[in-house]
């Protein structure tokens, strides 16, 4: 097989209820905290059905709670997977920030010596925040992929697995990730653009896109290559 990237934007209207699944996904947004974890265990639910060759992977909004918990799995694996990356940052910031005013209050030798310490830290930070962010960015893509596939949050943090599916199609991975990003970024401007609600209803969009092109990628590597 071979990843079909504009069947992830025709899929959803080949769905004979479509606009409502669609619809109800952009309402659902709306609603503060909750909205957003529906969705994207809706999403996972997406990604779980094209992983497993549904033809027609749009679920109805029947099981609230499991999406529910789905969304909420799918933001504990992102956050962790991130969570190096901000705290690379946060040190680069920080770290120096906090170095130097305590070189204000020390004699002209400490504080250069605490001024020349920052900036060691602060450099050190920034190149592993540099390295680390490919790593970050491509296992996006592929740990909520292993949750949907599988059902087991603990798969999503088997690292030497989901490192293996990353090398064998690095450059599918980041197509992926890089469409999913400019997707969540952009419909919904384009949505906000032509209406005020609109935002919502081009992010739902952009999820049940990104869900499709996630499912696709991580069923290519496992079916291709395992």
């Amino acid at each position: 097989m071979e990843m079909e990237y504009g069947q992830a934007f025709t899929y959803i209207q080949r769905d004979p209820d479509w606009l409502k699944k669609w619809g109800l996904a952009g309402l659902i947004l709306i609603v503060p905290l909750l909205g957003p974890f529906l969705v994207a265990g809706y999403g996972i639910e997406v990604t779980r059905r094209v992983i497993r060759g549904e033809e027609r992977p749009l679920p109805p909004w029947s099981n609230l709670s499991d999406f529910a918990i789905q969304g909420l799995s799918a933001s504990v694996i992102s956050v962790v997977y991130m969570l190096p990356l901000v705290l690379l940052i946060g040190c680069t910031v920080l770290l120096p920030l906090g170095l130097s005013l305590a070189g204000a209050e020390a004699n002209r030798e400490i504080a250069s010596a605490l001024k020349m310490l920052s900036s060691a830290v602060a450099l050190c930070c920034s190149c592993l925040a540099v390295a680390y962010f490919p790593f970050a960015l491509l296992t996006q893509m592929v740990a909520p992929a292993r949750y949907a596939a599988t059902g087991r949050i603990g798969a999503a943090f088997q690292i030497n697995e989901v490192v293996r599916l990353v090398r064998v199609k690095p450059g599918m991975f980041f197509v992926v990730a890089l469409l999913s990003w400019l997707l969540v970024l952009a419909l919904p401007l384009i949505g906000l653009a032509a209406c005020g609600v609109g935002a919502f209803f081009g992010a739902a969009y952009a999820i049940l896109v990104a869900a499709h092109l996630q499912g696709q990628a991580y069923r290519y590597v496992t079916q291709t290559h395992d």
